[in-house]
């Protein structure tokens, strides 16, 4: 239960990630 926990507490956040850059690929954003 507790790797399960750790491995959506690693893999949430690098979900987000993933998807702001993909946004960001997508449309030019000025960072």
């Amino acid at each position: 239960m507790f790797n399960r926990f750790m491995l959506v507490v690693v893999f949430v956040p690098l979900a987000i990630i993933l998807i702001a850059l993909a946004v960001a690929n997508r449309e030019p954003v000025a960072f």
